[in-house]
This record gives C-alpha cells, structure tokens and sequence, in this order.
C-alpha cells in the first residue's frame, strides 16, 4: 500500500487550510482519525472514493477521465487539473515516475473503471423540456419553502421539549418519525427529509444518544421568514460546491427550458440514479425548500446559483403567505390560528401549548402538562392569560380559565431531584397516592422506580431522563435542585446542545499534527503497535529505529511479518537477513513505499 503512504506524506506536508478545504469538498468527517494513514486511507475508500467521483462536475470528471486514459496534463486546462489535485485525485508525482507533476491515484484509476462510458462529447441535455411555466414553479415552490420552514420551526420546538433518541447512527424511531409526520400533515418520507436537513442546518444534533438542540437552533428561531430561505439556499449552495455551481449555472443559461433533472445529469455524468447518492439529495433538498419544483426551476434558482442569496430570499419573500396576529379559543381546549403567526408570537405560544397540525392554519391544545411547561420557563398565569386575551380579543371559554387555575395549583407537587449514590432521581410529591399511581404504571417500568425507606421514589436513571419518562407517561413533573428551585427544561436544552458540537476540522487536524509530532520523537507503546499493524495490514515495509543492550540505536528496514508476545520479527531488507525485535527496544517504527 505504497499508494496510501504517499497519499499520506503528501497530506502531512500540506497546509491545514488546504486539509481543511479537502475534508469539506470530499465530504469526510475528521473526527474518527487517529493520525495521516488513516487520512489517507480515508480518501481512497472505494465507496467513499465512488461517491466523490460520482459528484464530480462535467469539466473535471472529463480531464479526469483523459488523465486516467494516458492523456498528458499538458493538453488539459489548468485550472481543471488543480482543481482535481486540490481533491486529491491526483497527487505530486515522484520526479523518478514521471514527467508530469501530478499522477493519478490507482484508487482513482479502479474507481473510474467501474462507470460506465460516457460521452463528453455531447453538450446538450437528452431529455425533454418542462413542461411547467416559471409563474407555476414559483408558486409552488414558495408553499414548499413555507412548509419545509415551518417544519423545521416544529421540529425545534419537538426537540425541545421531548427526548427524542438516537436509533442507529443519526437516526430517528418511526414513532418520532410519525408524530412529526402528524403534526404536519406530511409523509414519514417528509419527517424523515426533514430530521435530515436539520442536522445538516446544525438546528439540531445527535449526541450522548439523543437527538438535542443543535449550535444554530437559537439563530432559526431569531431569522426573518426571509432570512431563513436565505440560510437554507446558503447550505445548499455550501454542499453543491462553487465550482459544481458555475457549471450548473452555465448549463442552466444555455438550456433555459429543460427540467432540473435533466440538467443534473448533464452536468454531473457520473452520478447515478440512487435516492441516497449525493446529486439526488441536492436535488430533493432544492425541491424541499423551494429552489425548485417538480424539477422546474423558479425565478431565484438562477440567483442562488450566482451566490445573489440576498436578492433571491427577496424574490421568494413575495411568494409567502403573510402572518397573522390571531387565535380562536375553543372550550375544547383547541387553539386555532387561522393564518402562520409570526415566529415571536410562536415562541411564546408554544411555551404552554402543544401542536396538534401546523400548516397555513394551525391548531394547538392546551392541557395541564403544556401549563406546567410554561410555568417552569418562567412564564406566570397572568403571562399566559394576557398573551391569549390579547390575540383572541375576547374573555377566555370558561374551561379554558378552569385549567388554567387548577394547573397553577397544582404546579410543583410532584418534583424530581438528583439522588444520593446510585439513586440518580429522587421522586417526592406531597401525594403519596400520586406516587403510587407512577409505581404502578406500566409505561414507567423500564426506569425501574422503587419507593424509598421515607415513602418517597427514586431511581437509577438520571433526572432528565425521568422527567421526560413522567411527562410522557401524563404526569406534570419538574424538575428541582438542591435548593427546591425549578430547574426549568430549557436550562437544561441549551447546556446539552453544547454535547452535541462535533469536533472541528481545525481541532481535529491539530491534533492529527500532535500525534505525528509524537510519533516522530516519543511515541508511545500504543502508537508503536497502530503503526506495526497497519504495515502488518497493507505489506508495508516499515523504518525501525531500535536499540541494543547498550542502549545505543540501530536502524532498520523491515519488511514486518508478525507481532506477537511483545515481539517484533520481520525480514531486513538491507541485511536480508531475518530480525526479531522486542518491541520494548522499539523506538519508532514508520511504514515506507517501496
């Protein structure tokens, strides 16, 4: 694996802004690395390496196509063929292999083989026209915008206020999937796409096992309708590329008429057809929110793509529907909004009111959990009375003032604490048979609730986790500290979306930079072993420096065969004589070409 050692000296050689920009168009998180092989390795991945290919724009996957058929960089254009070394499909050439300056990955070269043909040679799309008017796709891209916005807004407020896990690996449970998908009236294939875009928008994020708040969940909610189509079309732009961008744009330009799809294909040859490669997903999310509709392109398509965001969020702008500043209360406990309320307004109403459907019009309900909920953000009864007096314009129904009243006292008696020992929670209500009803129910059996020697619960489970289970389970509990203060959930949100931060490039490539420093002066017994049984892995020969009973260092060139019981054997290449080293008189060991 010779390929992977260069690969890897060439990436230890380069700057971390240039690493930085390579893990960002190569689509490759950093965070599992352990040190530059392991880069390297990343970037030749065979469906890794595929996928790169495959979103490759028509111009670069055409000189790379030639460059892998023999055809000298010399003839290309060389801003093309820099464009592939800044991705690494092509590295620094040895001066001893070749004239040129850069070679092709033999990863690279497999990879291609395995496409189909194409023809570079046609610069028309193949298929038909849309059918579909300009008016029409900015009709009904603009509702689409609204919903994946208002979706994204629900699914703020859902996290927020629910424990939602993890299943899998960054993935949602159907029945998370479902109440979502309820509440918008949508598909689970809907909900799905949108989980997807909110951790992609960092509104939410996966961590600790559970899906939390995210970095940029606080700023959505603070956007403008317009700012938020805004920051949509930004990540889309981010993910499609520049260089993908100015392609798309020029087909874009000289085929006015054809649909999207047609020109995705066109413009990016080696992409396939799967729902899960990263073209179709570009091209989905531009549908989502509302660059596109039903592969027509809208009037601000074209404004995205020349990065013109500003004047493009204010074209769509026109397209959405107005806001309004009113609620119909229902004795049913049913709030209705007959028109989107503006985001400020939301904020507050859902604090103590869960949704039932979000839509254009929108329905809500009250209940002694959704109060609770209020009152442990910090909100009073008068706060809620005067926000619902004041976008009602009328005396509140007579159920709904009962509710209120009776939530309000009973506010607080039921409380969870942090535990002594492997009590984790500790359960207290001044309602003994409150608290017999929790031992009882069976949807609370999986935290494992047993009565304490006082007549009070506790639990092995943490607080949050229990005050989750309870409200779940129907029961308005809180959550309390040390001091009997109300720990309000919110508190609680905004400290865990800090967990769910994944490391940075810049950290992850600094540490990558430590561990190669490391490696060359004190490596430890750890580090030894990873490079040992990587060149064990690939047929690698490795540099050894030893020493002797002296203590004085020897180097050698070995061709590492097994490690085992602390020991080292292998066949020196210079001697050409067979070596077994104690791997405690091995200093540093470094995997070499050749």
């Amino acid at each position: 694996m010779s390929e992977i050692i260069g690969l890897a000296t060439a990436l230890r050689s380069s700057s971390n802004d240039f690493l930085t920009q390579l893990l960002a168009s190569r689509h490759i998180s950093s965070s599992n690395f352990r040190d530059f092989l392991d880069f390297a390795t990343a970037l030749v991945e065979p469906k890794t390496l595929k996928t790169a290919i495959a979103s490759l724009p028509r111009s670069q996957a055409q000189a790379l196509v030639a460059l892998c058929s023999g055809v000298s960089q010399s003839a290309l254009d060389p801003s093309t063929v820099q464009k592939l070394a800044n991705q690494m499909f092509i590295i620094k050439a040895d001066k001893s292999q070749a004239d040129d300056d850069f070679v092709v990955l033999d990863a690279v070269r497999n990879s291609i083989a395995s496409f189909s043909s194409i023809n570079f040679a046609s610069d028309t799309p193949d298929v038909a026209e849309s059918d579909r008017t300009v008016d029409a796709a900015d009709r009904d891209a603009g509702v689409a915008a609204f919903e994946a916005m208002q979706a994204l807004t629900e699914l703020h407020f859902d996290i927020d206020q629910r424990y939602v896990r993890e299943v899998g690996k960054r993935g949602v449970g159907l029945a998370d999937l479902k109440r979502l998908a309820g509440h918008l009236r949508k598909t689970n294939e809907f909900a799905k796409a949108i989980y997807l875009l909110a951790g992609q928008a960092k509104i939410i994020a996966a961590a600790e096992g559970r899906w939390m708040l995210g970095t940029d969940a606080d700023r959505w909610l603070e956007l403008t309708p317009q700012q938020r189509f805004k920051f949509l079309a930004e990540l889309w732009r981010s993910q499609l590329g520049e260089d993908s961008a100015q392609e798309l744009l020029s087909m874009k330009l000289a085929h006015p008429g054809h649909s999207l799809d047609a020109l995705f294909k066109h413009t990016y040859p080696f992409a396939d057809s799967l729902v899960n490669s990263r073209i179709s997903m570009l091209e989905a999310m531009a549908d989502l929110i509302g660059l596109t509709a039903g592969q027509a392109a809208t009037t601000w398509f074209e404004l995205v793509l020349k990065n013109e965001l500003d004047a493009a969020a204010e074209l769509l702008a026109s397209h959405l529907p107005e806001t309004s500043e009113r609620l119909i209360i229902q004795a049913d406990l049913s709030l209705i909004a007959p028109g989107p309320l503006p985001t400020s307004i939301e904020i507050e109403l859902r604090r103590f009111a869960e949704t039932e459907q979000v839509s254009m019009a929108s329905t809500y309900r009250l209940n002694a959990l959704t109060i609770s909920h209020g009152l442990e953000t910090g909100l009073t009864e008068a706060d809620i009375r005067d926000l619902l007096l004041r976008l009602s314009g009328k005396d509140l129904p007579q159920p709904v003032d009962y509710l209120l009243r009776e939530a309000v006292g009973r506010f607080g008696r039921l409380t969870i604490a942090d535990g002594p020992g492997e009590a984790l929670s500790l359960i207290r209500s001044v309602d003994p048979i409150l608290l017999t009803e929790i031992v009882n129910e069976p949807k609370l059996r999986p935290f494992s609730i047993r009565r304490t020697p006082d007549g009070d619960l506790f639990s092995r489970f943490e607080p949050e986790l229990i005050y989750f289970g309870l409200r779940e389970a129907g029961f308005s509990a809180i959550r309390v500290d040390s001091a009997g203060r109300v720990v309000s959930p919110r508190t609680v949100a905004t400290r865990t979306s800090t967990l769910a931060v994944v490391s940075s490039a810049a950290s992850d490539l600094e540490r990558l930079r430590e561990h190669d420093e490391r490696i060359g002066t004190d490596p430890g017994d750890d580090d030894l072993v990873r490079q040992i049984e990587w060149a064990l892995k690939n047929r690698s020969k490795l540099l050894i420096t030893a020493t002797d009973r002296t203590g004085k260092a020897h180097e050698f060139l070995l061709e590492p065969k097994n490690l085992s019981n602390g020991r080292l054997r292998g066949i020196d290449t210079r001697a050409e004589i067979e070596r077994t080293l104690p791997l405690e008189r091995i200093t540093t060991a470094s995997p070499v070409a050749g």
